[in-house]
């Protein structure tokens, strides 16, 4: 007898596998600060345990329709597929939770066969994956168009997704998704923008593999493409609100986008070997 038949997998899932890069080498760094000096954390790890583990309990988990694992530095979302709408809620989620906690996402997500209960496994999952480590190379979440096509999407998640540099495949335009959503409400979004180039900038200046400077460089290029699409809105936006940033240094107030492109626009893939 086939041991095929007790693998309990169940068909049409749609799975993210995602690495949060940069988490082991975090760990390791803030396993030496005392507790005198926690200001000197390297991430902010209580914010990623409290959206992780309080944000997505096991009773919100049944009621959005998906199943979340967090296990060190992999992240597993699954649903079955028409709750897709409801992972991509979570994916979004967690990004943005990591990227103000000083930290990126890299992953994959795939449809087919999975089992996920006390364990997880399936074709799904071992896709997910191979493609996470073998081709999607930079933070970002990939999705092949096959699969794009067999997902009904609200137009808040299915509008942001582009044609990739990786033949059949889909990217998720997180940055784009977001401040879509915040500039559909009317809100700041000055203070993400800092938040986010900051941190990139910071984690450009201290990668030391030519590599890891590269996802950086990429990662900066993405976030000034929405920079400059949501110029007017920012200007318009700073016209009747006062904010003030420390991305040119010391605090200032900053009047219209154009600093958030001088800032970006440093970091660039020309400086990844130099």
């Amino acid at each position: 007898m086939s041991d095929a038949i007790y693998l309990d997998l169940e068909d049409n899932q749609i799975v993210l596998f995602a690495d949060i890069l940069g988490f082991s080498n975090a760990v390791r760094k803030n396993e030496r600060v005392s507790m005198q000096d926690r200001g000197r954390l390297i991430v902010n790890f209580p914010r990623i345990y409290d959206i992780f583990f309080d944000g997505y309990t096991k009773e919100r988990q049944e009621s959005m329709g998906i199943k979340f694992l967090w296990v060190s530095d992999s992240i597993i979302v699954s649903a079955p597929i028409k709750n897709a709408n409801a992972l991509f809620y979570v994916l979004v989620d967690i990004t943005n939770t990591l990227y103000c906690s000083g930290l990126s996402l890299r992953g994959a997500i795939t449809i087919g066969k999975l089992y996920h209960q006390n364990n997880v496994w399936g074709p799904a999952l071992i896709e997910a994956v191979e493609n996470e480590k073998m081709i999607v190379k930079y933070p970002r979440i990939l999705l092949k168009e096959s699969y794009m096509q067999q997902l009904e999407l609200e137009q808040n998640y299915s509008a942001f997704f582009e044609l990739s540099d990786i033949s059949g495949y889909m990217q998720f335009n997180y940055f784009d998704c977001y401040f879509a959503k915040l500039t559909s409400e009317y809100k700041d979004i000055t203070s993400t923008l800092s938040v986010y180039s900051q941190f990139i900038q910071k984690s450009f200046e201290e990668a030391e593999r030519p590599e890891h400077k590269e996802k950086h460089a990429w990662l900066a290029n993405e976030l000034l493409r929405v920079v400059r699409k949501y110029g007017a809105y920012i200007d318009s936006y700073l016209a009747s609100h006062e904010k003030w940033s420390t991305i040119t240094g010391d605090a200032k107030r900053i009047e219209n986008h154009t600093p958030f492109i001088d800032f970006l626009s440093t970091i660039t893939f020309d400086k990844v070997r130099t």
